[in-house]
Formats: C-alpha cells, structure tokens, sequence
C-alpha cells in the first residue's frame, strides 16, 4: 500500500471551510493548494494539530534513516580505533538526516 508522496503541506488558504486547517499534498496534482485533500482538521487546536501531523509525516523518511545509521554505528567492532574513525561519518551522516527534518517542514518555526 502507497501513501500520498511527500512532502505535505499545512493549508488554511482555500477554497472550501474558511474554519479549517487541511493537509494538502505538494505532489498529487502537481501544484500546491490544487483541491487534493489529505486531511482536514476542525477545533481549537486545527493549526497545532495539522502543522504536527505533516512535521510528523515529512519526517519520517529522515527519523528512520537515522535509526538505521544509529543501528549500524553499533554493529561496527568493538575495536575501539575503529569505533573513532567510524564516528567522524556517523555524526556527519547525523547531521545531514537531522537537517532534513528541518527542512521538509515549513511549518516549523
């Protein structure tokens, strides 16, 4: 099962109910704010809860890609030398995935 490609935006700016917030894909259409609705939230906390479910989302790709690298961080020996030379990529590897969390998601401030 696919879900709607990434990256998802947090939308007020429509058409339809002026008293709602809607996930909208960039990618479905081709444009953004195209009608392609992937979700819609209502209430007092609509903006707060569209703009975390599409930080959720959008990270998602670099949370699991950094759990693999952690993982196989782990699995290099024990030899001590080794474990240092590897850490200069680890933590440039780190760097790039946790900077992508920030930037797939406008909506963070």
């Amino acid at each position: 099962m696919k879900h709607t490609p990434t990256p998802w935006i947090a939308n007020d700016q429509h058409s339809g109910n002026w008293n709602e917030w809607r996930i909208e894909s960039e990618h479905e259409h081709g444009i953004v704010n195209d009608g392609w609705i992937i979700a819609s939230f209502k209430g007092s906390d609509d903006e707060a809860n569209t703009k975390f479910a599409v930080h959720a989302v959008n990270s998602h790709d670099a949370l699991i890609g950094f759990i693999k690298l952690i993982a196989d961080f782990n699995n290099i020996s024990t030899n001590m030398p080794q474990r240092v030379k590897a850490l200069d990529k680890f933590v440039a590897k780190a760097v790039i995935l946790l900077a992508k969390i920030k930037v797939v998601n406008p909506c963070l401030k």
